[in-house]
C-alpha cells in the first residue's frame, strides 16, 4: 500500500486524549471490544520494542471507537493508518491516523483514530490492523496475527464503556 492511497482523517485535533464523547444518537446498538485493551497487558512495551507499532487503548462511545496508538521513534516522518474492514475482509478501509500533539516520549509516539461504524443491518463486527510506515519499511500490529476485533451487540445501557476489565 502507498501512502498516497491511505485516506485522509476528517479531523485533525491539536493534541490530548480530550475526545468527544457525548452522543445525541438513539442507535439500537454499541460496540464491544473482544480483546484486552492492550496497554494493560504486561508485556505492552516488550510487543512495541518488538513489532514498533502496538494499538494502545481503546475507547467507545456507542458506535464511535476512539483509539490511541504507540509507534517507535524511527525517524520524523511517519504515516500511521488504521485498515478496517465491516464485511470480513471482503472490502476494507485505510484511515490515517493524527499525531497527537507533544506526546514525543523520545522513544515513542502516539497517534490516535476515530472510527464511527454505520448503524446497519448485517454489520455484526469490525475487524482491523494497525500499519506504520516510516524510513521505507512497513510494520504492523494485527494482534498477533488475529486482528482486532469490535462486536456491534444490542444496547444494555447508556453508559460508555473502556475496554478495561470486562471485555468479552
Amino acid at each position: 500500500m502507498q501512502p498516497s492511497q491511505v485516506k485522509q482523517s476528517p479531523r485533525t485535533p491539536t493534541g490530548g486524549y480530550n475526545f468527544n464523547l457525548s452522543s445525541n444518537e438513539t442507535t439500537g446498538k454499541e460496540l464491544k471490544p473482544t480483546f484486552v485493551t492492550p496497554i494493560y497487558l504486561r508485556d505492552f512495551w516488550d510487543q512495541l520494542r518488538e513489532k514498533c507499532v502496538k494499538l494502545e487503548n481503546v475507547v467507545i462511545d456507542r458506535l464511535k471507537c476512539f483509539a490511541t496508538i504507540k509507534v517507535k521513534n524511527l525517524a520524523f516522518e511517519k504515516v500511521v493508518f488504521v485498515r478496517y474492514t465491516l464485511d470480513n475482509w471482503k472490502t476494507y478501509q485505510d484511515l490515517t491516523a493524527y499525531y497527537l500533539k507533544d506526546s514525543n516520549s523520545g522513544y515513542a509516539d502516539t497517534f490516535a483514530f476515530e472510527l464511527n461504524i454505520p448503524d446497519e443491518d448485517g454489520i455484526d463486527e469490525v475487524y482491523f490492523a494497525i500499519a506504520f510506515h516510516c524510513a521505507e519499511r512497513e510494520f504492523w500490529d494485527n494482534n498477533d496475527n488475529k486482528n482486532y476485533c469490535i462486536r456491534c451487540v444490542p444496547i444494555r445501557d447508556n453508559r460508555m464503556t473502556n475496554n478495561l476489565v470486562n471485555n468479552m
